[in-house]
């Protein structure tokens, strides 16, 4: 009995040693994560402080509005190349009149990462008073290797009203471009 004792604990202390031996299985995951492109949007319209001719001071006032907010996106493939966003406007025309984009000024205002997008290398333009139609104001540039993600920025306009100025309503386009950067100007 003792023998047969001997042999039952044997098969339960080997057939519990196998019980225990761990087995391991490997498991490849794939992530496709699509390009996107570098793009930008700002909002459809705007419209600034309305003006009392009769109420403003002898040398003229000024109105504002915002233009809110800028939408920055740069998913392309590839390492971050950087690019710069800026903003031409036309004159203010109405029926009457015109107000030269001479009288306009923009302040960028501070660029918001959005998510986990970094500001390292992103930083906003400088105010910018348009000597013209075709003169662009800088509103934000992500130097080369900075920039992926999403950003949000608003942009204060400012526009000078003189005491000539023909009442009515007025309306401008103002355009925002985003450009890859032009590597050769910046190195």
């Amino acid at each position: 009995m003792n023998k047969n004792l001997l042999i039952v604990g044997l098969i339960l202390v080997l057939g519990a040693g196998t019980a225990l031996a761990a087995t391991t299985a490997n498991t490849v995951m794939t992530a496709v994560i699509n390009p996107g492109t570098l793009s930008v949007t700002a909002p459809a319209s705007t419209s600034f402080t309305a003006v009392d001719l009769d109420a403003m001071p002898d040398t003229g006032t000024t109105t504002n509005a915002t233009v809110s907010p800028v939408k920055i996106k740069d998913h392309r493939s590839g390492v971050a190349a950087g690019w710069s966003v800026t903003m031409t406007s036309t004159n203010l025309e109405s029926g009457a009149g015109t107000i030269p984009v001479t009288n306009l000024d923009v302040t960028p205002g501070n660029i918001t990462a959005v998510g986990n997008s970094s500001l390292t290398g992103v930083s906003k333009g400088s105010q910018h008073t348009f000597t013209g139609t075709s003169d662009p104001a800088s509103l934000a540039v992500a130097t080369s290797s900075n920039g992926r993600g999403r950003y949000n920025q608003d942009e204060i306009m400012a526009l000078f009203i003189g005491i000539s100025t023909v009442p009515g309503t007025y309306n401008a386009t103002s355009t925002v471009t985003i450009a890859m950067l032009d590597h050769d100007s910046v190195n």
